[in-house]
């Protein structure tokens, strides 16, 4: 009682004073920590932006995203700890009656708690700070610039955009692509024909398109005494090193100043990039003249391999942008000799263009095989009902894993030279009616005066360069032109056709090809044709001397004596006979489907939500041409195709909030906001597959495969929930567009109008000029509809 009454303060007792004190310090704390937690743990309410139309997904498009996530709520973790830690030291001292050892200790858990928070809001500030710096967590309101977050997300990314979209139509290994094998091959395929000078050293194309007066150089073009490529038997590339390079992540350096060619040159140091010796390069065939459908592969392989045998190395391959950049060459619209114009729109310090993959330890020695064939094989061609071919068939090859360009694609017979595939034809028995000195019955069989002679056509691979299509060059008779206008090209009729993949010469290092005269994979592994899991090349093991048998996928061997006699060149065949089909494909799903209309009212819920990794797809009715899947882009601004040629095309509508401040509120229903490069994708058709089971009917799916990132949400844009229903136009949008010239294997063109959810409408009938039923709605936007989503 005395201890009490002595410690007094303002008339009180002093515990009760000190109870007051407690409270008070304990009240402010709290109200601190509560604001601190509550801006620690803020987010987005609704989370849109992706739909196949109109869309929403989820915010989080992004391993540093993720990682933000993750220590911010160990923040709020530790934050909740702090606060648990003064709570109990205010029971203690509100409990204490006085007691000067539970108000010490009181005292020393809130002093410690309060050194604590200090500590974690010193953290988190620090940590805040360098996440919003790296693009991990929104920006903080206010800035008059573009949303600083997507600034630091989308520069890593500024170029990838030539991919699918610009001048890139696809390239091995994949973005981002890990366990790549050590003796990989890369391959880059363009969409128009490449200015040769610029991807390879010491040519010298004479700054003309053909490659007739072409030269090798010996010093620096120009090199008029040097020799032609044509007059050279077998002559070997180097890379251009100066605009291709391959260097090890590692090796990177700081842009540095200067011209966008002298950061380029600093990004990619010569001491670390692979430059000596260059890589062997070698390029696919394109004809004479230009043609506006015909794409080119490079091909180039380090010396020796790369990587290492004992961890896994990330490496980047970057192409020079610009005018002393990679070129192609392109048609004038008011025709004349081609010009050399720059591939890439757009330069950066990092280049035109760039990608990154990661090795593996091991070198692939497991060969290539075929999966499938279009059409399927019967073990007596032409025997069951159906079997008999269609004239205007195309005829598919489908491997297990990505092939070397170089090796099975080609022009097969009059204006070519490929011979690593065969397409052969010779009359059935009976039909070749044309007697010495007598004209020919047009009803019947009159190729190669009856003998069996090479089909004259193409083969083009595609399909992330595992499906080779051949496409014959004769015209059809009869048949002018399919519904969208091109040429249709016909096989011979009543023939027996055998078609022939041929297995490369291999070394002493079987699989690996030491001859370019057969199909290899990615690393130069010969076709294992026989499919028994080994590559023997052309001639079987038990037959070294003499040519052995080809592996017959009509009737495959099953005795393993048998197959041991037979090589890895696979052969199979055919009848053809005098249909030509002309049944269009049809689109007979969509995934993610398209919303219908009343789901795009915002304040019925909105537009639904899916993956913002999702890869949307297009399932046809038929099995469908792998040439005829070119990807291109299309501009928001100016409501037109990046490409006249593209046929696949994933438009992407995104704009990154500006500040607040900048949008001006109802009635308008825009946000100034800042456009965002459209993600980089390429085309999948993967194997065709039985749709219908059972049914024997085999279709396609394609998908769009976007690997630089995932699409973007209105909340990744920067975009409020009450943004998102004050400014409805900028919400990001998504759309795989089929455009009326994708085509099925018998050459005839996708309707655009003809998917239709049930219940079904009728379909439209193409008038004069049009490419597509879309046409023929008269809709007021007129630019997105010229070849439309189905």
């Amino acid at each position: 009682m005395l201890g009490r009454s002595a410690n007094r303060k303002n008339g009180q007792p002093g515990w009760l004073h000190e109870r007051k004190t407690a409270l008070k310090a304990f009240a402010v704390f709290l109200f601190a920590a509560i604001l601190w937690a509550g801006h620690a743990h803020v987010t987005h309410a609704v989370e849109i932006g992706l739909n196949f139309a109109s869309s929403t997904g989820l915010s989080t498009v992004d391993i540093r995203t993720y990682v933000g996530r993750i220590l911010r709520y160990f923040m709020g973790l530790l934050g909740i700890i702090a606060v648990s830690l003064m709570i109990y030291a205010g029971y203690l001292w509100m409990t204490s009656a006085g007691n000067p050892e539970k108000i010490d200790k009181a005292k020393k858990i809130m002093t410690n708690a309060v050194i604590g928070l200090v500590i974690i809001v010193s953290a988190y500030a620090i940590v805040d700070f360098l996440l919003r710096a790296v693009g991990a967590l929104p920006p903080v309101g206010g800035s008059s610039g573009p949303n600083t977050r997507l600034t630091a997300l989308f520069s890593g990314n500024r170029g990838n955009d030539a991919l699918g979209n610009g001048i890139i139509d696809y390239h091995y290994p994949e973005p981002g692509q890990s366990d790549v094998p050590r003796n990989t091959k890369v391959a880059i395929t363009f969409k128009k024909p490449l200015v040769r000078s610029t991807v390879i050293k010491h040519y010298d194309d004479n700054d003309t398109f053909t490659v007739a007066d072409d030269r090798l150089c010996v010093g620096d073009p120009p090199c008029p005494s040097d020799p032609l490529v044509s007059s050279l038997s077998n002559p070997v590339f180097e890379l251009n090193t100066a605009n291709i390079k391959l260097i090890p992540a590692e090796g990177l350096a700081p842009a540095g100043s200067g011209t966008l060619d002298e950061q380029f040159n600093n990004r990619y140091p010569d001491a670390a990039a692979i430059v000596s010796p260059a890589p062997t390069a070698k390029l696919t065939t394109v004809t004479e003249p230009i043609d506006p459908l015909q794409y080119q592969t490079l091909v180039f392989k380090p010396v020796t391999a790369i990587g290492s045998p004992s961890t896994n190395m990330n490496y980047r391959v970057a192409l020079r942008g610009g005018d002393n950049g990679i070129k192609v060459w392109a048609a004038p619209p008011a025709g004349g000799e081609p010009t050399a114009e720059v591939g890439f729109g757009r330069t950066f310090a990092d280049g035109g263009y760039y990608w990154t993959f990661t090795t593996g330890t091991l070198l692939d020695t497991t060969p290539p095989r075929i999966v499938a064939l279009v059409p399927f094989t019967t073990p007596v061609p032409g025997t069951p009902p159906g079997s008999i071919l269609d004239r205007n068939q195309l005829l598919q090859i489908y491997f297990d894993e990505a092939v070397d360009p170089t090796t099975a694609s080609g022009v097969i017979g009059t204006g070519g030279g490929f011979s690593n595939v065969e397409v052969k034809a010779q009359c059935q028995t009976g039909t070749y009616s044309a007697a010495p000195g007598a004209a020919a019955d047009p009803t019947k069989c009159v190729f190669n005066t009856g003998a069996i002679g090479t089909v004259d056509g193409s083969l083009a691979l595609g399909n992330r360069y595992r499906t080779a299509e051949f496409t014959p060059s004769t015209a059809c008779e009869g048949v002018s032109e399919n519904s969208c206008g091109e040429q249709v090209y016909c096989l011979p009729k009543n023939v027996d056709l055998t078609v022939r993949t041929l297995a490369a010469t291999i070394g002493s290092q079987p699989p690996a090809a030491v001859q370019d005269n057969g199909v290899e994979d990615m690393v130069g592994n010969s076709l294992d044709g026989n499919n028994d899991g080994t590559a023997q090349g052309p001639q079987a093991p038990a037959q070294p001397g003499g040519r052995a048998l080809d592996y017959y996928r009509n009737d495959p061997p099953t005795d393993l004596a048998v197959l041991s006699t037979v090589s890895d060149t696979a052969r199979w065949a055919y009848k053809v006979g005098s249909n030509i089909d002309l049944v269009v494909p049809k689109v007979t799903g969509l995934d993610p489907n398209t919303p219908p209309p009343e789901s795009l009212d915002y304040s019925a819920g909105g537009p639904s939500n899916v993956p913002p990794s999702l890869q949307p797809s297009l399932t046809w009715s038929k099995t469908m041409s792998i040439g005829s899947m070119r990807s291109g882009g299309f501009d928001e601004l100016s409501g037109t195709y990046t490409s006249p040629t593209s046929t696949l095309v994933l438009r992407s509508k995104e704009c990154a909030k500006n500040a607040a401040a900048a949008c001006p509120g109802p009635p308008a229903s825009t946000c100034a906001c800042t456009e965002i490069d459209p993600p980089g994708f390429f085309i999948d058709a993967g194997l065709p597959f039985e749709d219908p089971p059972g049914s024997g009917t085999y279709v396609t799916k394609t998908k769009f495969v976007h690997p630089f990132r995932a699409f973007y949400s209105a909340n990744d844009l920067g975009y409020t929930e009450t943004d998102i229903q004050l400014y409805p136009d900028n919400i990001p949008v998504y759309a795989p567009i089929a455009r009326a010239q994708m085509r099925d294997t018998k050459q005839n063109c996708f309707w655009p109008s003809v998917y239709k959810p049930a219940p079904a409408a009728s379909e439209c009938t193409l008038g004069p000029g049009q490419l597509s039923c879309c046409q023929r709605t008269g809709t007021a936007d007129s630019a997105l509809v010229t070849d439309c989503a189905p």
